[in-house]
Parts: structure tokens; C-alpha cells; sequence
């Protein structure tokens, strides 16, 4: 009769979780980008006062950037790491930040 039949799609769920855990519980990693003008010693010491108050699973990128001589320096802690949910909060509030990012896991 030329007609196909298919089983309609199902869709399994694995967990269920509150919205507000899903940054932490997704998060491998938090970038950010900062011009080497603005890296100062001020900034240094408040960056890790706020990771060492805001502990957590997931891994600190930094991309020191330096415009006048077209270079970068990236950097990743392997032993400081944050807790993203509230670490992005206080990145996107410091004006020396630029280009906030997460990348999750799969």
C-alpha cells in the first residue's frame, strides 16, 4: 500500500534536577580573558581571595591578552578550582574581565 510505518521517537530521561544546578553540575571549565594593562597585583590578589572563598569542582582559565605587541598567554590552574555558579557572577562583575565563558561537560 505504499504506506511505512515507524514507532513514534521516545525521549528517556536520566536525571532531573533543579535549574540552578545544572551550571554546576555541567561545568568542566570557566575562561576568561584579561588585557596585561589591567593585570595588576590588586587584581592578582582579589582574583584568588575569590576563588579561595568560592571552592568548588570546576578548573580557571585565564588568557592574559597583550594588544600592542599581538601576543597571549594562556594559563589554566590545575589546583585551584571554583565553584562556577558563583565565580561567573563575580567574573562578569570585575570591569578587568573580558570574554566570560564555560565550557561544559558532556
Amino acid at each position: 500500500d505504499g504506506i511505512e510505518s515507524r514507532s513514534p521517537a521516545r525521549i528517556y530521561i536520566k536525571k532531573i534536577m533543579p535549574l540552578g544546578d545544572v551550571v554546576s553540575a555541567f561545568t568542566k571549565t570557566i575562561s576568561f580573558h584579561i588585557d596585561i594593562e589591567k593585570l595588576t597585583d590588586d587584581f592578582c590578589n582579589k582574583l584568588k581571595k575569590l576563588a579561595n572563598q568560592n571552592r568548588g569542582e570546576t578548573k580557571l582559565n585565564v588568557t592574559v591578552d597583550d594588544k600592542e605587541h599581538e601576543m597571549s598567554l594562556f594559563m589554566s590552574s590545575s589546583s585551584l578550582k571554583v565553584d562556577p555558579a558563583t565565580f561567573v557572577k563575580l567574573l562578569e562583575d570585575m570591569p578587568e574581565v573580558s570574554r566570560v565563558s564555560l565550557n561544559g561537560k558532556v
